[in-house]
Protein backbone atom coordinates (compact mmCIF):
# COMPACT_ATOMS: atom_id res chain seq x y z
CA UNK A 1 0.00 0.00 0.00
CA UNK A 2 1.06 3.32 -1.16
CA UNK A 3 2.19 5.74 2.07
CA UNK A 4 1.93 9.63 1.31
CA UNK A 5 4.79 11.50 2.18
CA UNK A 6 4.33 13.79 4.90
CA UNK A 7 3.21 17.07 4.16
CA UNK A 8 5.71 19.31 4.95
CA UNK A 9 4.26 23.00 4.27
CA UNK A 10 2.53 25.33 6.46
CA UNK A 11 -1.24 25.56 6.44
CA UNK A 12 -2.62 29.07 5.85
CA UNK A 13 -5.12 28.02 8.77
CA UNK A 14 -1.77 28.17 11.33
CA UNK A 15 -0.66 30.93 9.35
CA UNK A 16 -4.19 33.04 10.23
CA UNK A 17 -3.92 31.86 13.81
CA UNK A 18 -0.66 32.41 14.35
CA UNK A 19 -0.99 36.40 12.67
CA UNK A 20 -4.12 37.24 15.13
CA UNK A 21 -2.66 35.70 18.02
CA UNK A 22 0.38 38.14 17.61
CA UNK A 23 -1.33 40.64 16.50
CA UNK A 24 -3.24 40.78 19.78
CA UNK A 25 0.03 40.63 21.90
CA UNK A 26 1.60 43.83 20.05
CA UNK A 27 -1.86 45.56 20.68
CA UNK A 28 -1.05 44.90 24.51
CA UNK A 29 2.37 45.54 24.11
CA UNK A 30 1.67 48.93 22.32
CA UNK A 31 -1.41 50.35 24.46
CA UNK A 32 0.83 51.84 27.66
CA UNK A 33 3.52 53.51 24.63
CA UNK A 34 0.49 54.49 22.62
CA UNK A 35 -1.35 56.39 25.67
CA UNK A 36 1.26 57.31 28.57
CA UNK A 37 2.70 61.25 27.63
CA UNK A 38 6.50 61.06 27.03
CA UNK A 39 7.90 64.49 25.83
CA UNK A 40 11.40 64.75 24.99
CA UNK A 41 11.36 68.69 23.93
CA UNK A 42 14.05 69.62 25.73
CA UNK A 43 13.09 73.13 27.86
CA UNK A 44 14.02 76.34 26.99
CA UNK A 45 16.98 78.18 28.84
CA UNK A 46 15.39 80.09 31.90
CA UNK A 47 17.73 81.16 34.46
CA UNK A 48 15.60 81.28 38.33
CA UNK A 49 14.13 84.92 39.17
CA UNK A 50 15.82 84.01 42.93
CA UNK A 51 19.49 84.69 41.28
CA UNK A 52 18.47 88.35 41.03
CA UNK A 53 15.80 88.94 43.49
CA UNK A 54 17.54 91.20 45.79
CA UNK A 55 18.84 93.36 42.59
CA UNK A 56 15.69 93.90 40.45
CA UNK A 57 13.19 95.29 42.98
CA UNK A 58 10.68 95.38 40.19
CA UNK A 59 7.92 93.07 39.74
CA UNK A 60 6.44 93.25 36.06
CA UNK A 61 3.40 89.93 36.56
CA UNK A 62 2.27 89.25 33.38
CA UNK A 63 -0.19 86.19 31.93
CA UNK A 64 -1.13 85.09 28.63
CA UNK A 65 -4.48 84.06 27.14
CA UNK A 66 -4.83 81.60 24.04
CA UNK A 67 -8.05 82.04 22.30
CA UNK A 68 -6.93 79.82 19.25
CA UNK A 69 -4.19 78.28 17.44
CA UNK A 70 -4.91 79.84 13.82
CA UNK A 71 -2.21 77.17 12.51
CA UNK A 72 -0.83 74.01 14.63
CA UNK A 73 1.21 71.85 11.88
CA UNK A 74 3.50 69.38 14.52
CA UNK A 75 4.96 67.80 11.94
CA UNK A 76 6.42 70.76 9.94
CA UNK A 77 6.82 72.88 13.65
CA UNK A 78 4.80 75.46 12.34
CA UNK A 79 2.23 76.96 14.82
CA UNK A 80 0.53 80.73 14.69
CA UNK A 81 -1.58 81.38 17.90
CA UNK A 82 -3.92 84.47 18.96
CA UNK A 83 -4.54 85.47 22.07
CA UNK A 84 -4.20 88.39 24.55
CA UNK A 85 -0.66 89.16 26.82
CA UNK A 86 -1.33 91.15 29.54
CA UNK A 87 1.11 93.07 32.16
CA UNK A 88 0.41 94.69 35.57
CA UNK A 89 3.19 97.02 36.55
CA UNK A 90 4.33 100.49 38.31
CA UNK A 91 4.05 103.03 35.77
CA UNK A 92 5.64 105.03 38.00
CA UNK A 93 8.72 103.42 38.11
CA UNK A 94 8.81 101.75 34.49
CA UNK A 95 6.96 103.27 31.02
CA UNK A 96 4.46 101.34 29.29
CA UNK A 97 6.63 101.89 26.40
CA UNK A 98 9.06 99.63 27.36
CA UNK A 99 6.24 97.07 28.53
CA UNK A 100 5.17 97.11 24.25
CA UNK A 101 8.60 96.16 23.16
CA UNK A 102 8.05 92.43 24.30
CA UNK A 103 8.62 90.02 21.45
CA UNK A 104 8.49 85.67 21.08
CA UNK A 105 11.77 84.08 20.54
CA UNK A 106 11.96 81.95 17.51
CA UNK A 107 9.21 83.66 15.84
CA UNK A 108 7.64 87.12 14.69
CA UNK A 109 4.22 89.25 16.47
CA UNK A 110 2.11 89.28 13.09
CA UNK A 111 -0.30 91.51 14.94
CA UNK A 112 -0.24 93.45 18.15
CA UNK A 113 -3.10 96.13 18.90
CA UNK A 114 -2.83 98.94 20.94
CA UNK A 115 -2.93 98.13 24.87
CA UNK A 116 -6.55 98.12 26.86
CA UNK A 117 -5.29 100.04 29.63
CA UNK A 118 -6.59 99.79 33.48
CA UNK A 119 -6.41 99.96 36.48
CA UNK A 120 -5.78 97.53 39.68
CA UNK A 121 -4.99 99.44 43.00
CA UNK A 122 -2.19 101.33 42.46
CA UNK A 123 -0.57 99.84 39.57
CA UNK A 124 -1.53 99.49 35.88
CA UNK A 125 -2.85 96.72 33.72
CA UNK A 126 -2.13 96.61 30.02
CA UNK A 127 -3.47 93.94 27.42
CA UNK A 128 -2.30 93.51 24.60
CA UNK A 129 -4.12 91.29 21.95
CA UNK A 130 -1.31 89.44 19.84
CA UNK A 131 -0.85 86.90 16.55
CA UNK A 132 2.02 85.45 16.53
CA UNK A 133 3.42 82.78 14.27
CA UNK A 134 6.91 80.77 16.17
CA UNK A 135 8.48 77.55 16.17
CA UNK A 136 9.83 75.47 19.26
CA UNK A 137 12.38 72.91 20.13
CA UNK A 138 10.58 69.50 19.12
CA UNK A 139 12.27 66.10 19.63
CA UNK A 140 10.38 63.60 17.05
CA UNK A 141 12.74 60.30 18.28
CA UNK A 142 9.30 58.41 18.96
CA UNK A 143 7.66 59.71 16.25
CA UNK A 144 4.90 58.62 15.17
CA UNK A 145 4.06 57.57 19.13
CA UNK A 146 5.86 60.82 20.09
CA UNK A 147 4.41 63.66 22.14
CA UNK A 148 5.10 67.38 22.46
CA UNK A 149 5.49 70.47 25.02
CA UNK A 150 4.46 73.82 23.21
CA UNK A 151 7.03 76.09 24.64
CA UNK A 152 6.14 79.96 24.19
CA UNK A 153 8.78 81.71 25.23
CA UNK A 154 8.20 85.67 25.48
CA UNK A 155 10.93 88.40 26.33
CA UNK A 156 11.66 91.87 26.18
CA UNK A 157 15.03 92.70 24.97
CA UNK A 158 14.75 96.96 25.98
CA UNK A 159 14.29 95.82 29.79
CA UNK A 160 17.74 94.60 31.97
CA UNK A 161 16.64 91.99 34.56
CA UNK A 162 18.73 93.97 37.13
CA UNK A 163 15.84 96.34 37.50
CA UNK A 164 12.85 94.83 36.52
CA UNK A 165 12.38 90.87 36.29
CA UNK A 166 9.00 88.90 35.19
CA UNK A 167 6.74 87.24 37.69
CA UNK A 168 3.94 84.38 36.83
CA UNK A 169 1.70 82.07 38.67
CA UNK A 170 0.17 79.03 37.28
CA UNK A 171 -3.33 80.32 36.92
CA UNK A 172 -1.65 83.33 34.76
CA UNK A 173 -1.65 81.02 31.66
CA UNK A 174 -5.44 79.83 30.65
CA UNK A 175 -7.02 78.77 27.07
CA UNK A 176 -9.99 79.43 25.99
CA UNK A 177 -12.78 75.98 26.33
CA UNK A 178 -12.61 75.54 22.51
CA UNK A 179 -8.94 75.85 21.62
CA UNK A 180 -7.55 73.08 19.59
CA UNK A 181 -4.86 71.12 19.03
CA UNK A 182 -5.16 68.85 15.82
CA UNK A 183 -4.44 65.19 16.88
CA UNK A 184 -3.47 66.17 20.08
CA UNK A 185 -4.59 66.40 24.07
CA UNK A 186 -3.81 69.54 25.81
CA UNK A 187 -2.62 67.51 28.91
CA UNK A 188 -1.65 70.61 30.85
CA UNK A 189 -0.53 74.49 31.24
CA UNK A 190 2.48 75.48 32.81
CA UNK A 191 4.05 79.06 33.26
CA UNK A 192 7.64 80.06 34.74
CA UNK A 193 9.32 83.22 35.02
CA UNK A 194 12.81 83.61 34.45
CA UNK A 195 15.62 86.02 32.73
CA UNK A 196 18.89 84.80 30.02
CA UNK A 197 22.14 85.90 30.21
CA UNK A 198 24.41 87.17 27.34
CA UNK A 199 27.65 88.22 27.09
CA UNK A 200 29.02 90.88 24.53
CA UNK A 201 33.29 90.42 24.70
CA UNK A 202 34.39 94.12 24.05
CA UNK A 203 38.56 95.21 24.50
CA UNK A 204 38.81 95.21 27.77
CA UNK A 205 36.29 93.25 29.63
CA UNK A 206 32.89 91.32 29.41
CA UNK A 207 29.26 92.76 29.43
CA UNK A 208 26.96 90.51 30.97
CA UNK A 209 23.51 91.72 29.25
CA UNK A 210 20.69 90.10 31.43
CA UNK A 211 16.90 90.40 29.93
CA UNK A 212 13.68 89.25 31.90
CA UNK A 213 12.02 86.17 29.61
CA UNK A 214 8.60 84.45 30.31
CA UNK A 215 8.14 80.46 29.24
CA UNK A 216 4.31 79.38 28.18
CA UNK A 217 4.48 75.70 27.88
CA UNK A 218 1.28 73.33 26.42
CA UNK A 219 1.72 69.84 26.80
CA UNK A 220 -0.02 67.85 23.97
CA UNK A 221 -1.00 64.01 24.35
CA UNK A 222 -1.03 62.59 20.75
CA UNK A 223 -4.58 60.92 21.00
CA UNK A 224 -4.54 60.28 16.32
CA UNK A 225 -2.45 57.01 15.61
CA UNK A 226 -3.34 57.29 12.43
CA UNK A 227 0.33 57.96 11.47
CA UNK A 228 1.52 54.93 13.79
CA UNK A 229 -0.80 52.87 11.83
CA UNK A 230 -0.26 54.05 8.30
CA UNK A 231 3.63 52.86 8.95
CA UNK A 232 3.10 50.18 11.23
CA UNK A 233 0.73 48.31 9.54
CA UNK A 234 1.82 47.85 6.00
CA UNK A 235 5.28 46.75 7.97
CA UNK A 236 3.45 44.02 9.42
CA UNK A 237 1.33 43.03 6.54
CA UNK A 238 4.82 42.74 4.29
CA UNK A 239 6.17 40.73 7.21
CA UNK A 240 2.96 38.25 7.02
CA UNK A 241 3.07 37.65 3.36
CA UNK A 242 6.14 36.63 3.41
CA UNK A 243 6.00 34.35 5.75
CA UNK A 244 3.49 32.71 3.44
CA UNK A 245 6.10 31.00 1.66
CA UNK A 246 6.18 28.39 3.94
CA UNK A 247 3.08 27.74 3.03
CA UNK A 248 3.59 26.52 -0.38
CA UNK A 249 4.72 23.06 -1.47
CA UNK A 250 8.14 23.05 -2.63
CA UNK A 251 7.41 19.88 -5.02
CA UNK A 252 4.74 22.13 -6.74
CA UNK A 253 6.23 25.53 -6.31
CA UNK A 254 9.46 25.50 -6.60
CA UNK A 255 9.85 28.47 -8.72
CA UNK A 256 7.43 30.54 -6.80
CA UNK A 257 8.61 30.12 -2.77
CA UNK A 258 12.04 31.42 -3.59
CA UNK A 259 10.26 34.33 -5.48
CA UNK A 260 7.96 35.15 -2.67
CA UNK A 261 10.33 34.93 0.18
CA UNK A 262 12.53 37.11 -1.46
CA UNK A 263 10.00 40.12 -2.82
CA UNK A 264 9.82 40.85 0.86
CA UNK A 265 12.72 42.89 0.96
CA UNK A 266 12.47 44.95 -2.62
CA UNK A 267 8.80 45.74 -0.78
CA UNK A 268 10.09 47.22 1.91
CA UNK A 269 12.38 49.33 0.48
CA UNK A 270 9.62 50.88 -1.64
CA UNK A 271 8.27 51.73 1.09
CA UNK A 272 10.68 53.50 2.93
CA UNK A 273 9.98 56.02 0.48
CA UNK A 274 6.88 56.10 2.02
CA UNK A 275 7.85 56.58 5.45
CA UNK A 276 9.86 59.37 4.63
CA UNK A 277 7.00 61.08 2.91
CA UNK A 278 5.15 60.37 6.25
CA UNK A 279 7.91 61.33 8.75
CA UNK A 280 9.42 64.64 10.11
CA UNK A 281 12.48 65.88 8.54
CA UNK A 282 15.13 65.57 11.01
CA UNK A 283 18.49 64.24 11.03
CA UNK A 284 18.53 61.45 13.83
CA UNK A 285 16.97 58.18 14.21
CA UNK A 286 13.42 58.48 14.93
CA UNK A 287 10.95 54.92 16.41
CA UNK A 288 9.65 54.71 12.75
CA UNK A 289 13.23 53.98 11.60
CA UNK A 290 14.24 51.54 13.78
CA UNK A 291 10.60 49.92 13.27
CA UNK A 292 11.39 50.18 9.48
CA UNK A 293 15.09 48.15 10.03
CA UNK A 294 13.59 45.58 12.52
CA UNK A 295 10.96 44.42 9.64
CA UNK A 296 13.92 44.89 6.84
CA UNK A 297 15.75 42.14 9.54
CA UNK A 298 13.23 39.91 10.36
CA UNK A 299 12.08 39.84 6.41
CA UNK A 300 15.91 38.73 5.82
CA UNK A 301 15.60 36.46 8.04
CA UNK A 302 12.67 34.66 6.14
CA UNK A 303 14.44 34.48 3.21
CA UNK A 304 17.62 32.48 5.06
CA UNK A 305 15.03 30.32 6.70
CA UNK A 306 13.29 29.43 3.40
CA UNK A 307 16.82 29.02 1.91
CA UNK A 308 18.24 27.35 4.50
CA UNK A 309 15.05 24.90 5.85
CA UNK A 310 12.97 24.26 2.50
CA UNK A 311 12.97 20.58 2.76
CA UNK A 312 12.58 20.39 6.97
CA UNK A 313 9.78 19.13 8.29
CA UNK A 314 6.25 20.97 8.73
CA UNK A 315 6.76 21.02 12.99
CA UNK A 316 10.41 22.91 11.74
CA UNK A 317 8.77 25.38 9.79
CA UNK A 318 6.21 26.13 12.85
CA UNK A 319 8.65 26.64 14.94
CA UNK A 320 10.62 28.71 12.55
CA UNK A 321 7.56 31.08 12.17
CA UNK A 322 6.58 31.22 15.75
CA UNK A 323 10.08 32.13 16.45
CA UNK A 324 9.80 35.07 13.91
CA UNK A 325 7.06 36.43 15.63
CA UNK A 326 8.41 36.25 18.62
CA UNK A 327 11.22 38.25 18.00
CA UNK A 328 9.44 40.56 16.21
CA UNK A 329 7.06 40.99 19.29
CA UNK A 330 10.03 41.20 21.54
CA UNK A 331 12.12 43.47 19.52
CA UNK A 332 8.87 46.19 19.47
CA UNK A 333 8.51 45.79 23.28
CA UNK A 334 12.12 46.50 23.85
CA UNK A 335 11.92 49.64 21.18
CA UNK A 336 8.80 50.99 22.37
CA UNK A 337 10.26 51.16 26.34
CA UNK A 338 13.69 51.67 25.47
CA UNK A 339 12.55 55.31 23.19
CA UNK A 340 9.78 55.74 24.67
Amino acid sequence: MHIPAPQKHVSTLFQVIVFTIATLLFCLIAYVPVYKFNSYDPCPHLLPNSNLATLAPLKIRMGLHIRNFSKADMLKNDFTVEGTLWFEFDEKKISLDDIAKFSIEKGEIIEQSKPVISKVGTRTLAQFIIRARFKTDLNYRAYPLDDHNIFIVFSNQTISADTALFEISPENFTCAPDVNVPNCHIEKLMAEAGYTESALTLTDRQQVMRHPRAVFSISCNRIDIRHFLNIFLPLLLIFFFTLFAFSFDFAEHGATVPSIAAAGVPGLLAYRFVIETLSPDVSYFMLSDYLFFLFLFVVFMIFLFIAGALHTSQASKKLIIIGLYACMLLSCSLLFYWIL
